[in-house]
């Protein structure tokens, strides 16, 4: 019967130690999520950024600002860059992903006042750490516009709201509704990030503009809207600074094909 009971023991302890070892090294490979997102807003004073980060660890240095030393955004191809003040790290929620444990970080900094409008279209997020090692994290697309407010009373509206395409989960949206009391004005240009032109429908029966924001392979679910519009011959520009048209606390499981996986060293 000892014969038996030893190679048996033997086996199971040789299959524990396996999966212990596999745990650990599971548990030691520390990995950054980012995912390809809208960055766009509007300059104001004490205008603020914000980029989310997830890690798989608290104790990345990234999490840390006394261990950051220098933060950026640049193009892929390194043609645009734009330093930033970095004002703070701040822990928001954790999520499951993949079976894993992931904490989200907000990297907060205050928007820099340029000449004009600055984009990239394809937006790393460089950072440094206090070892001189720098790492490049894709984070989609940022947009900095400098667009003034010139508004009218005649612009009466009185909601905004947001609507994700039908049947799906993604933190995507690809309708603005704004109900007006009163539509008297000719609407000549609407955006969200100063480049691209949106279509829209106007329901004047019930006074309600419809815009079209699909961003085909960007999250977009916080940003401004900018309408360029004529009453009487003279111009108008209506801004609503960024306002969240949905907050999802699953983010990372519901927005799979936009997240970029990375292995920290």
């Amino acid at each position: 019967m000892k014969k038996i009971l030893l190679p048996i023991g033997i086996v199971l302890t040789t299959v524990f130690l396996f999966i212990l070892i596999g745990n650990n090294i599971k548990s030691s490979t520390l990995k950054v999520l980012t995912m390809n997102e809208l960055h766009t807003y509007v300059y104001k004073d004490n205008q603020y950024i914000s980029i989310p980060i997830y890690v798989n660890d608290k104790r990345i240095p990234l999490t840390n600002i006394d261990r950051v030393s220098r933060v950026g955004f640049e193009s892929k191809d390194q043609s645009k860059k734009l330093e930033v003040n970095l004002q703070e790290i701040m822990f928001e929620h954790e999520e499951r992903y993949l079976n894993e444990t992931y904490y989200k970080f907000i990297y907060t900094f205050k928007m820099p006042l340029l000449n004009e409008r600055f984009y990239i279209e394809d937006c790393y997020l460089s950072i440094r750490l206090e070892n001189q090692k720098t790492y490049k994290y894709s984070i989609g697309s940022l947009y900095l516009n400098y667009t003034k407010s010139k508004n009218s009373d005649l612009f009466d509206w009185k909601s905004i709201s947001g609507e994700k395409p039908k049947n799906s989960y993604e933190s995507k949206i690809d309708k603005v509704l704004i109900q007006f009391n009163q539509m008297s004005f000719n609407i000549k240009r609407i955006t969200i990030d100063g480049l691209n032109n949106l279509s829209y429908d106007i329901d004047e029966e019930s006074n309600l503009l419809t815009i079209y924001t699909d961003y085909s392979f960007l999250i977009n679910t916080y940003f401004p809207l900018m309408i360029d519009y004529e009453i009487s011959g003279e111009d108008f520009t209506f801004v609503l600074d960024n306002y969240p048209f949905v907050i999802d606390y699953e983010s990372l499981s519901e927005n799979g094909l936009y997240i970029n996986e990375y292995l920290f060293d």
